[in-house]
């Protein structure tokens, strides 16, 4: 069995999941249920810097870059799993078929729903759609 990566910030998500999570922007007021990003596109690096550090008064978000260029099926995307919807961020030119290939893979790994914050696109996993 091959061993997949994390996607770029993904060990940081897994390490801010085990703590408190209230400082961190979108997370419910026990600091049990944050907002998980994922951005895409040509400037995911970009704005996933931007949002790791945000100006003052504003907590950080956790947010996962698709790298632009790299197929999603081959990184290991579990840190975003289990805390839904991921909020999908397209930063810069976005390749549709990269999206694509991000949302199966999201779905493959366990996240139960995403929304594209560009489309206002909803991916439901099929048991998420069941459970509904």
């Amino acid at each position: 069995m091959i061993q997949r990566q994390l996607p770029p910030y993904g060990k940081r998500i897994i390490q801010a999941r085990r703590g408190n999570l209230s400082g961190h922007w979108g997370t419910s007021a026990d600091g049990r249920h944050p907002s998980l990003w994922c951005a895409v596109g040509s400037g995911a690096w970009d704005a996933a810097r931007a949002y790791w550090n945000p100006p003052r008064n504003f907590g950080p978000r956790l947010v996962a870059v698709c790298p632009p260029g790299e197929d999603p099926a081959a990184l290991d995307w579990s840190c975003l799993a289990g805390s839904p919807p991921v909020l999908l961020v397209r930063a810069g030119d976005v390749d549709g078929e990269q999206v694509h290939r991000l949302v199966t893979a999201l779905l493959t790994a366990g996240v139960g729903r995403i929304l594209d914050m560009g489309t206002g696109n909803r991916y439901l996993s099929k048991e998420t759609d069941h459970a509904a």
